[in-house]
């Protein structure tokens, strides 16, 4: 199986895989890019997959590429509407093509979920049809109904060793220098880790908003409110500010061993993490958020 860490949770997939009978909604929880969506995909190819999840086979990278007609996943949605979820119910209702196999969908950041997708989604969790698997993948399950909780197995990720980071890097390619240094950067995260890795581009951003960042600590208000007013005209790129900002802060937060800098930082950690979530779920003034953020570096 294809996971990074979690040894934990390949034993529990490998012994539900092995059950006559097997969950059919899961919710995925846990910090974001521990590896919730890559656990999806690789238990959905284990309950498919001839040869538990081989990854060689035509199933295993059709899977892998999402092209496989039994397997739906919902992703990079500013929000998820109830026409997604009406999409999803009649996929699932389609025969599926092989005999015998598990018809999936993955809901990535199921707590972007609008009210009316989840009543909807609702539905389909208590009438759960035949070999059909729902898996939500969520950092913010508070955001879901009671009622959808209830009736979900819940399965917690946490972040990574970093040891085990570094090796799977080394297996991708990297050097030992430069394994070392992407598996320190990624704070525990191997999605994270294989990102700055394989995608240059992000690679170059994550620096420059790492340098932003210490820059903004450095300036006058003036100009603080100068780059938020620029950063607040890209909700995708403030969103993806934040994620690095709070990342950042947090690694500061654990090797900083000042009392009155940790209290400092935790303020900042709170007021992002929570713009950051309001952002996701509502229509906040962006800029008048973000300027909030900046006061408090």
């Amino acid at each position: 199986m294809n996971l990074v860490g979690h040894k934990k949770q390949k034993k529990l997939f490998d012994k539900m895989a092995s059950s006559v009978k097997i969950p059919h909604n899961l919710l995925f929880v846990g910090p974001e890019a521990v590896g919730k969506k890559r656990a999806a995909k690789e238990f959905i190819k284990r309950l498919n997959c001839k040869n538990s999840a081989c990854g060689e086979c035509g199933t295993c990278r059709d899977i892998e590429n999402e092209r496989d007609s039994d397997l739906l996943v919902i992703k990079e949605r500013e929000e998820i509407k109830i026409d997604d979820i009406r999409d999803l119910q009649k996929r699932l209702a389609l025969t599926g093509k092989r005999k015998d196999s598990y018809k999936a969908a993955i809901i990535d950041e199921a707590h972007l979920l609008n009210s009316q997708a989840q009543a909807c989604l609702l539905k389909t969790l208590e009438e759960p049809k035949g070999k059909a698997l729902i898996i939500l993948v969520s950092e913010h399950p508070q955001t879901l109904l009671d009622t959808i909780l209830s009736r979900m197995w819940s399965i917690k990720f946490s972040p990574v060793e970093t040891e085990l980071i570094k090796e799977e890097l080394k297996k991708r390619g990297a050097g030992e220098e430069e394994a070392e240094k992407i598996s320190q950067l990624s704070f525990s995260k191997p999605g994270l880790a294989i990102k700055l890795f394989e995608d240059k581009e992000f690679k170059k951003r994550w620096v420059k908003k790492k340098d932003d960042l210490n820059n903004l600590r450095n300036s006058f208000l003036a100009e603080r409110f100068e780059y938020v007013k620029n950063l607040a005209k890209d909700r995708k790129e403030a969103k993806e500010t934040l994620k690095i900002w709070i990342s950042l802060l947090r690694r500061e937060m654990i090797e900083d061993g000042d009392e009155s800098e940790v209290l400092r930082i935790k303020k900042a950690l709170k007021v992002m993490e929570d713009i950051l979530f309001l952002t996701s779920k509502t229509n906040v003034n962006l800029k008048l958020s973000l300027e909030k953020v900046i006061i408090n570096l």
